[in-house]
């Protein structure tokens, strides 16, 4: 279950950054400013759903 919890977690902490990074990247809409407001919106929220996922990740490899 350790070494399955650290690949997960390991996983987690690289993918979706880059997953963040590639999606703005490949934005194109950079002129509607109500568009992109959303595009940022919807990155924070998920940006912080990561993170929140992340840290309880991190919290459950610490206490093993």
């Amino acid at each position: 279950l350790t070494l399955l919890l650290k690949v997960v977690a390991g996983i987690w902490a690289i993918a979706p950054p880059i997953w963040f990074l590639t999606e703005s990247l490949m934005y194109r809409d950079w002129r509607d400013s109500d568009k992109f407001s959303r595009f940022k919106h919807l990155q924070d929220c998920a940006r912080a759903v990561w993170a929140g996922i992340g840290a309880v990740l991190a919290g459950i490899l610490l206490a093993h």
